[in-house]
């Protein structure tokens, strides 16, 4: 099959790192992006909308051949070219307005920031895990000693300056950082997580999005 543009070679594409913030809101609005600037480009060069049977490929408005793909000699395209004109850049154009539409439906409105200190209070700041010692009211002679594993400091938010003293116990606050992939995320809508299913072997897209 010959095509009407031969295929640039710019390198390998680029493989976006893999981000352990990355919502599945945004993963889904790049793939949008990505959909709609490579359907700009083709129909800049081949027309928005094209038309396509088994002998050919097409641009409908054109005033010529217009010919965008075309078989060997003596041959068609087959089956490539209805799917082609089926999925032409007027049409993945439409589809990328619609899906946009339906994830700012389903894209969470943007919240009041909750100060750091006062999540560290309530000990519930996604990107933090919280833990606390206790001993003998006045005889908790390690309320210095964190608990096991590395990394955690006082939590001076909590309580009085990061412990407190209670009828017969004293208690000591104390949260660490949590590593990049096991900071927690809500719970993604499942329409959501259907679409971003659609990119499965994209190298940006998490296991944990799997519908």
């Amino acid at each position: 099959m010959i095509s009407k543009h031969e295929a640039s070679d710019d390198g390998p594409a680029v493989r976006e790192p893999r981000d352990a913030h990355l919502t599945i809101e945004a993963f889904l609005a790049a793939r949008l992006n990505e959909a709609e600037r490579l359907a700009l480009a083709a129909a800049q060069e081949c027309g928005g909308a094209w038309d396509g049977d088994t002998d050919s490929v097409r641009e409908a408005d054109a005033a010529g051949s217009g010919y965008i793909a075309v078989g060997p000699w003596g041959s068609g395209v087959g089956a490539f070219g209805p799917h082609a004109a089926l999925h032409d850049p007027a049409h993945v154009l439409r589809e990328v307005e619609a899906w946009r539409a339906i994830l700012e439906m389903y894209t969470p409105e943007p919240l009041k920031p909750v100060p750091d200190a006062e999540l560290h209070a309530r000990g519930r700041h996604p990107e933090w895990e919280y833990r606390s010692t206790a001993g003998q009211r006045k005889a908790f002679h390690d309320y210095n000693v964190p608990p096991e594993g590395e990394g955690w400091v006082r939590n001076v938010e909590q309580g009085r300056d990061g412990w407190e003293r209670f009828d017969y116990t004293e208690e000591s606050y104390w949260r660490r950082r949590r590593p990049a992939d096991q900071v927690r995320q809500p719970e993604p809508p499942q329409i959501l997580k259907v679409l971003a299913a659609v990119h499965a072997g994209h190298p940006g897209y998490r296991r944990e999005w799997a519908p």
